[in-house]
């Protein structure tokens, strides 16, 4: 996930009291958080998936992120 997201500047104005973020912000923050655990001892251990697996789950169910949960253990 790390390395593919990015800000830009389209989306920069998001980031004002009020505005929705837009899922190009969100899956950014959830790469760095990734990158800053995955490279930190002290952090624990996460796995973010990007901002359309919600979409995906709540239209198929679990059958629809099969392919997506394959290697990642969900509590």
């Amino acid at each position: 996930m790390a390395g593919t997201e990015q800000v830009d500047s389209r989306n920069i104005g998001r980031f004002k009291s009020g505005q929705w973020l837009a899922d190009d912000n969100i899956s950014y923050y959830l790469a760095l958080i990734t990158a800053r655990n995955a490279s930190d001892p002290k952090y624990p251990k996460v796995h973010a998936f990007n901002t359309f697996f919600y979409a995906k789950i709540d239209a198929g169910g679990q059958k629809a992120v099969k392919r997506w949960t394959k290697k990642v253990y969900l509590s």
